[in-house]
């Protein structure tokens, strides 16, 4: 039963990549969140990076897993989910995957793109849906749910239905009318800030070295802020 567990678990981690990606608010956003990803799959090399793509591309993809999660929600069967086969398409040509034994000695299959640098950000979805839907689709549709709220699309680690909203709202739910205000002016001007603050090519090699050893984008991000306002000492870095 661990072992199940454990294997769903996993399975799970690969349906909320997709959705992150398809709930980013930029094409930026949404690249990023996948190459944020990466070490997360044990089959996949942490130097792959995803290729950047146009903001239409990106969106279009989103608005294409928002369609197939409505209908994930909604449909008995997964065979009748029509935009599946869209995916396992690309699966079969583009991810081409063969088996290969793995360092804790299982058996598992390794995508084509495994010995490459670099993959779009497409087949790397279609990896990753395919892998999340390939088994237990009856237990796995239970955990897609929809926010009440913001209306994005989240993975629920246990089922309940009487979880009506994503963690985020959840946390915001439990704010007074003074804490939400301050929390979302919070948020708006970090927003602002990232919209303003133009990375140097020396700075984003600094966000790949810090990546490489295990920190998220985000961490990194935070870091270099701190740098640029000088509020840091030599002897600080971000926590994982």
């Amino acid at each position: 039963m661990a072992q199940r567990n454990e294997l769903l678990r996993e399975e799970l981690l690969y349906g909320r990549i997709a959705i992150n990606f398809a709930n980013a608010k930029t094409h930026e956003e949404a690249i990023n969140n996948l190459n944020d990803s990466i070490r997360e799959i044990h089959e996949i090399p942490r130097n792959l990076k995803i290729r950047k793509s146009s903001a239409k591309s990106v969106q279009k993809d989103q608005n294409k897993i928002k369609e197939l999660l409505e209908d994930l929600i909604k449909q008995d069967h997964l065979y009748n989910v029509s935009l599946i086969h869209d995916y396992i398409l690309c699966y079969n040509f583009t991810c081409k995957p063969f088996l290969d034994v793995q360092e804790d000695g299982s058996i598992s299959e390794i995508p084509l793109f495994h010995d490459q640098k670099s993959t779009d950000h497409d087949t790397f979805i279609a990896y990753c849906l395919v892998n999340f839907l390939k088994s237990d689709i009856s237990i796995k549709r239970k955990h897609i749910l929809k926010c009440n709220m913001c209306k994005d699309f989240f993975i629920s680690k246990k089922i309940d239905e009487r979880t009506k909203y994503c963690p985020i709202c959840s946390y915001k739910n439990k704010m007074s009318k003074e804490e939400r205000s301050k929390h979302d002016k919070k948020k708006r001007l970090e927003k602002k800030l990232e919209k303003k603050e133009k990375l140097t090519p020396e700075q984003e090699k600094q966000i790949e070295r810090m990546m490489s050893t295990g920190h998220t984008r985000e961490q990194a991000l935070e870091y270099i802020k701190l740098d640029m306002n000088e509020d840091y000492s030599t002897d600080r870095s971000p926590s994982n």
